[in-house]
């Protein structure tokens, strides 16, 4: 509905339910969101042509990236360590070390955050039968280098995922014969060895999976992304586990949407610990394939437990493969980055915020204008960066530059409700009272953050307005300062400036002066 004192505007792009919109030059109107930052600095940590498959991990304790690689030339599984100077962002390697002779597949590095300790785990694609290895290593941050255990064979298996269940101190690593399996593993830090108990089956045929398991840290559980589509139709479907000692418990898969996956060509979750929910990156398969999200929460436990999803938003109308992305501490965004088919197979990356299961993306930003494959974000959180893993011929790291501008200095109002492009949107302005909030601390006063997002911690874009309830804001503006009093400050270029000497009371209405006034040469006493 419209109410009296909305005012109807055109949006310019998808708008969420709630969102806090700008006035764009054209007047229409568009959600507050930045750039993806800028290209940083890129170093080469294989050379030669030769990095053809690459993944990568953060090892917290260390402050350290961990690229574990496939190298064609020499033949082998690699790992490398490198390290962010956090003064001047420029990235660091070790020498690469030998993980084993003989090309790998699936190669996938887990952090164990319990023991810290790295897991890699990989399908020796050249040996009889391809087996699948597990190995563990221990990093030295100073020397750059990781020290390994001794190759584990645990299981003949394709579409090698995994993470590390931090509230159990264990290894959780998915994989595919012709079923789709789990299997929990806990590493001894010392001997550097993990042991494994019984693999759990988590769908039963086909199943297609594409580096796509994650922990839920709040929840404590894990969530894995997979297609069962041997030929169309299929689905892409998400599966919740809650893990025992040595074992996992599955609830019943939740459908994302139609499929038609032949090869593991892009998918993943990101943790949103703001939102307490993960962003949920895939594409169909299904022409044209745009790149798409949604956001997803979990729940429940044990055989129940489960995800809820919102709707999927389309972040590129281009079609795209390998859609990586990681969560930055620092500006509460996700950064994620693709291959896209569209424009040449070109790296690109997107921010995105997100506004309970609503999400506001950035302006595709192309940061390799060549083809580009297996693209890994990490997020430094000693650094405060985003590193970047692809290949491109060599095997890269770039260092994402900075955060991006913001469009928040522009904003006008709240929207009323959801509007796709194109289509008219009553927006509450000042003096309007938003009532489409969810979560708002009541007497609180709340301020637009560079990505959109509301908070109550001050921020230079100013107040958006005051909490009523935990589902209304009263939006009053930048102008409105809180507290009993408001002070109005002007200097000579009319900007704003910090003077008392004319201050509302706004309890009672009253116009005070610090000094006398004189209003045409007439002079009121401030006694």
């Amino acid at each position: 509905y419209t109410r009296a004192t909305d005012h109807v505007f055109v949006a310019s792009g998808t708008i969420p339910n709630g969102a806090v919109v700008g006035l764009n030059l054209d007047g229409t109107v568009s959600v507050i969101s930045g750039t993806a930052g800028t290209p940083g600095t890129t170093v080469v940590f294989s050379g030669a042509d030769n990095a053809d498959i690459v993944n990568a991990v953060y090892a917290s304790d260390t402050s350290t990236v961990v690229i574990a690689y496939n190298d064609s030339t020499a033949i082998g599984v690699y790992a490398v360590v490198g390290k962010v100077d956090p003064i001047t962002h420029i990235i660091t390697f070790g020498t690469p070390v030998l993980v084993r002779s003989g090309i790998g597949h699936y190669i996938v590095p887990i952090y164990d955050d319990v023991h810290h300790r790295v897991v890699i785990a990989w399908q020796a694609f050249s040996e009889p039968t391809s087996p699948s290895y597990t190995i563990v290593g221990v990093v030295n941050a100073i020397t750059l280098s990781i020290t390994f255990g001794t190759a584990t064979l645990f299981i003949g298996a394709n579409n090698i995922c995994g993470t590390c269940d931090s509230m159990s101190g264990q290894i959780v690593i998915t994989y595919t014969d012709a079923n789709g399996w789990a299997i929990v593993g806990t590493v001894d830090p010392t001997l550097l060895t993990i042991t494994f108990g019984s693999p759990v089956m988590f769908n039963a045929g086909f199943t297609q999976l594409s580096w796509s398991t994650a922990y839920d840290p709040v929840q404590h559980k894990i969530v894995i992304l997979y297609s069962n589509e041997p030929s169309a139709p299929g689905q892409i479907k998400i599966i919740v586990g809650d893990v025992g000692v040595g074992t996992i418990t599955f609830g019943t898969p939740v459908v994302v949407a139609a499929s038609q996956w032949q090869e593991p060509v892009g998918g993943a979750f990101v943790y949103n610990p703001v939102t307490a929910s993960f962003l949920v990156l895939f594409n169909t398969g299904i022409a044209p394939n745009h790149g798409q999200a949604v956001v997803g929460t979990v729940s429940g436990s044990g055989a129940s437990s489960t995800i809820t999803l919102g709707t999927p938003a389309t972040y590129t109308t281009n079609s795209v493969s390998w859609a990586f992305g990681a969560y930055d501490s620092s500006v509460d965004r996700i950064l994620f980055t693709y291959s896209d088919y569209g424009n040449g197979n070109y790296g690109t990356a997107v921010s995105a915020s997100m506004f309970g299961n609503q999400i506001a993306f950035s302006t595709p930003t192309v940061y390799n204008p060549a083809s580009t494959y297996l693209m890994i974000p990490v997020y430094d959180t000693a650094a405060q960066r985003e590193v970047i893993i692809y290949t491109s011929g060599l095997g890269y790291a770039m260092i994402w530059g900075t955060s991006g501008t913001s469009s928040a200095t522009a904003w006008i109002g709240i929207a009323d409700t959801s509007a796709i492009n194109a289509a008219t949107l009553p927006v509450s302005m000042i003096g309007n009272v938003s009532s489409n909030q969810t979560g708002l601390i009541t007497g609180s006063t709340y301020y637009l953050n560079a990505n959109g997002t509301l908070g109550t911690t001050f921020t230079s874009y100013g107040i958006i307005g005051t909490a009523i309830s935990p589902t209304e804001l009263l939006i009053t503006g930048k102008g409105s300062a809180g507290g009993l009093d408001t002070q109005i400050q002007f200097n000579n270029s009319g900007a704003f400036a910090g003077n008392t000497n004319l201050t509302v009371n706004k309890t009672t209405g009253q116009l005070i002066t610090g000094v006398d006034a004189s209003i045409n040469g007439l002079t009121i006493g401030r006694g």
